[in-house]
């Protein structure tokens, strides 16, 4: 055998073996679960929940709308706060690790409304709880009940407490107006309602039905997309950060050896810092942008957080939220097109929030409703 044909036959070998080595590395890549499966939803160190009032329920504008919200967490809570569509109330304090409270909101204004709470840990982690969307009505009035004298009517009544004898008759259903009464007959006198004192107006979610017809004058059935930097949930954006995770995961879990100083199981020292969440639509498209990170005064292309990607979650019409997309992190100034996302075709009133993630687990954003054009943007 030549040299040249030994060469040759090494130089084969060991092209061989590499490929092989390539195949396994790639057979082993492709079995990598992606994100979204290695941390599944409700894998939070905290969860929040509003007890009351229940979703679907209506309330008088000039009334107390008590809003009961109790957290838990590993670690102990740093605050609680509850979001009215997107306005924040007033935050309370927390320093152990299950906490209860109530708000008394009194909307002055009727419409509808979405409610969030969310918790916030002395460890950093954030987490929301599911929307609870409630309507707010006309200010209610109460009843005075009076004796007729006898004789009288309720028109007669009514003419003398300055009240309509409409109001009067309803309530008082089964007297007719023109009927005379009986001496000692119980009547009951509507009161004026009680006034708004104590308001805090906050703008109700515009009514849906209200919007115009579509730019060509006709209704746009809408097929739901998703859209953005990123990719649906449960996948990622590539095989390389699916492995990453699942090496920084292992990493996390290991108990370091006696005398071992690495930082093994030790990095990242806690969850990342929550993001910012901003969003608007143009007819039936949600543009989402995270924010909320700060740049490093020394570099500053480089971002001080240390987030794996986000999470972004939906909730439609007052439902449950869902997780319906990874997106890639954004630690320097070639990431920011990881800020923008854009959901085509959506419809619905829809609450989003995004979720900064870690091999720890999730910092949620505040939250942002946005209530589509049912007469434009129509379910598929």
């Amino acid at each position: 055998m030549t040299r040249k044909t030994k060469i040759l036959l090494a130089a084969g070998i060991l092209t061989l073996v590499c490929g092989m080595a390539v195949a396994g590395v790639l057979l082993g890549v492709v079995s990598i679960p992606p994100i979204g499966e290695q941390l599944p939803e409700g894998a939070n160190r905290a969860s929040v929940t509003i007890v009351y009032p229940a979703a679907g329920g209506t309330w008088p504008l000039n009334s107390y709308v008590p809003i009961r919200v109790m957290a838990r967490a590993a670690q102990p809570i740093a605050s609680v706060d509850v979001f009215i569509n997107n306005t924040p109330l007033e935050p309370r304090k927390g320093v152990v690790s299950t906490w209860a409270g109530q708000w008394d909101w009194q909307p002055g204004v009727a419409g509808d409304f979405v409610l969030t709470a969310r918790v916030t840990t002395q460890a950093g982690a954030v987490s929301l709880s599911e929307p609870v969307r409630i309507h707010v009505g006309e200010a209610a009035a109460g009843m005075t009940m009076a004796r007729a004298e006898g004789g009288e009517t309720l028109a007669d009544i009514a003419a003398a407490q300055g009240v309509s004898p409409e109001a009067l008759q309803a309530g008082n259903p089964n007297t007719d107006l023109s009927a005379q009464l009986e001496p000692g007959q119980a009547i009951f006198v509507p009161d004026a309602p009680a006034p708004v004192e104590s308001a805090q107006l906050i703008e109700p979610l515009p009514e849906s039905q209200a919007a115009g017809p579509a730019a060509e004058g006709e209704a746009q059935d809408a097929e739901p997309g998703g859209g953005g930097e990123g990719s649906p949930a449960g996948n990622s954006a590539n095989f390389l950060n699916d492995l990453n995770f699942m090496l920084k995961s292992s990493e996390q879990n290991q108990e370091p050896a006696a005398g071992d100083s690495s930082t093994a199981g030790k990095d990242p020292a806690s969850v990342p810092q929550a993001p910012q969440l901003e969003g608007d639509f143009s007819g039936c498209d949600v543009k989402l942008r995270i924010g909320g990170w700060y740049y490093d005064p020394i570099d500053p292309l480089v971002i001080k957080r240390d987030e794996d990607g986000f999470f972004v979650y939906r909730s439609r019409d007052g439902g449950a939220f869902e997780r319906i997309q990874t997106v890639a992190p954004i630690h320097d100034s070639k990431d920011d097109k990881n800020r923008e996302l854009v959901y085509a075709n959506e419809y619905g009133e829809l609450t989003y929030y995004a979720s900064a993630f870690n091999v720890l687990g999730e910092s949620a954003s505040n939250p942002i409703t946005l209530p589509l054009s049912s007469f434009n943007c129509k379910a598929p």
